[in-house]
């Protein structure tokens, strides 16, 4: 009896440390590999690093973006990602951090996180890191209203976008630009933007980026007084189904209705939009709109003589707006742009020289050229000299290798935009321009050799015959 309750008594304590060991376990997985095993399965077994950077950037701007944890979700994969030293894919995870903290405010630290990461995507010549980061660096900037830097960096995206031949990214750039536009008041150029951003969107159907788009075409509309033709576009954004699953996107349009309706004199309607703007951007923790809402709010109230209420949310307007536009962060980005204007100095140095080295190559190639045909004709011409076939090979191999690369050497820059800097195809147009080349060299050599060998032979001819009559005489 005694060894059957002892037996009864181990097996359930044994029955506990097992559980246990399984929930440990469990938790130590859940913590090492935070994307779910269908996401990793599929990031694994991509085939190509950009095709990697795709599907990562895929997966934290559509499914880790729309929770109101996304920070620390990122940070998490961050750790998995570091641990398992996958440098490119840490560098996307913090790229999408430094989005994350730019929209909660945090412009200044987004900004010097991004920069040294676009670098490295520089380095590894990763087009879509390199598109990525300077979208997110154009965003920084337009949020520490340092608009001309933001529609510089902006700029640079479109050439990167229509190499790509990617028309969402093509969008999301012109977007960036009409909302650029429409904070510093010009909605003559914002509108333009903004509608080449929502004929692309329209053509793909594209939803999801139409409520941005048609809400950037609103907000110009807005800059430009024209309220009662920004409201349609912004009703329009109301009865998309996607707009659910994007919070910033939520928070903009409930923010944009609000400046809307206090720009027609509807004050409760502002109110109300202001009121759920308010609350989609205390969830996500968005600054930005939400100190646009507490604006919206208490000039709403105040146009309506409600003093006490727009006393209210003037002081929470007042205190949002120190909280994003601190002297600090300012004094911040501003030594940040000093600092990256110093680095982009250097980089056009640096472009303009290897252009100047690239030039001077050219030259000497054709140099190089023009002399080996010089001497070929030379010799083809000359009455005098007899030359070895050995020579004509010789001469005409150092002619094909310094014509290959100067063929290289002019059309590098072009194969680069044509191929997107890929290696790999590279490599097959160069192998297609050697392809062609080597017949060509030898048919030349063969015709040189032909009539080297003719010459020879007349000029022997021509020695035996003066030989000949030298000694008849």
């Amino acid at each position: 009896m005694v060894a059957e309750l002892f037996i009864k008594k181990y097996t359930l304590i044994m029955k506990k440390i097992i559980a246990f060991v399984l929930v440990f376990f469990c938790v130590i997985v859940a913590y090492s590999q935070p994307l779910p095993d269908s996401s990793l399965n599929r990031y694994n077994a991509a085939h190509t690093q950009k095709d990697k950077t795709k599907y990562l950037f895929d997966y934290l701007w559509d499914v880790v973006s729309a929770d109101s944890n996304d920070v620390n979700k990122a940070l998490d994969l961050l750790a998995y990602f570091n641990t398992h030293k996958d440098e490119a894919a840490s560098d996307c995870v913090q790229a999408f951090i430094a989005s994350r903290l730019n929209r909660r405010g945090d412009y200044s630290t987004g900004l010097n996180m991004t920069l040294p990461i676009l670098l490295k995507f520089e380095k590894r010549k990763d087009t879509l890191g390199i598109l990525t980061s300077l979208k997110v660096i154009s965003n920084c900037y337009e949020f520490a209203k340092n608009f001309e830097q933001a529609i510089v960096y902006a700029r640079k995206t479109i050439d990167i976008a229509v190499m790509m031949n990617d028309e969402k990214a093509l969008s999301n750039t012109y977007n960036d630009l009409g909302a650029t536009y429409a904070k510093m008041m010009m909605p003559d150029s914002g509108i333009i933007y903004a509608q080449k951003a929502v004929s692309i969107d329209s053509k793909m159907k594209d939803e999801y980026n139409l409520i941005f788009s048609l809400g950037t075409l609103a907000e110009n509309y807005m800059a430009n007084k024209d309220f009662d033709l920004a409201l349609p576009f912004l009703r329009k954004v109301l009865h998309f189904g996607s707009l659910q699953s994007t919070p910033w996107g939520t928070a903009y349009t409930f923010t944009d209705l609000a400046q809307t309706f206090l720009g027609l004199k509807q004050y409760d309607s502002s109110i109300y939009y202001g009121q759920k703007a308010i609350q989609a951007s205390r969830y996500m923790g968005y600054k930005e709109t939400l100190l646009k809402s507490y604006e919206a709010i208490y000039k709403s109230f105040e146009e309506s003589n409600r003093s006490d209420s727009a006393n209210k949310f003037f002081h929470l307007a007042t205190a949002a707006k120190d909280s994003i536009y601190s002297i600090e962060k300012t004094n911040s980005i501003q030594a940040t742009s000093f600092r990256e204007q110093l680095r982009q100095q250097e980089i056009e140095k640096e472009k303009l020289k290897t252009a100047e080295e690239r030039r001077s190559n050219i030259q000497y190639a054709a140099i190089a050229i023009g002399l080996i045909l010089f001497i070929l004709f030379f010799l083809l011409l000359s009455r005098s000299i007899i030359v070895n076939e050995k020579w004509i090979s010789f001469l005409g191999i150092l002619g094909l290798l310094i014509s290959f690369e100067f063929i290289n050497l002019l059309f590098h820059p072009y194969l680069e935009k044509l191929t997107g800097r890929s290696p790999v195809l590279m490599l097959a147009i160069l192998v297609v321009i050697a392809a062609l080349l080597i017949p060509f060299h030898h048919r030349l050599e063969h015709w040189v050799k032909n009539k080297m060998v003719e010459k020879n032979k007349k000029i022997r001819l021509a020695s035996a015959k003066k030989t000949i009559e030298q000694l008849e005489r």
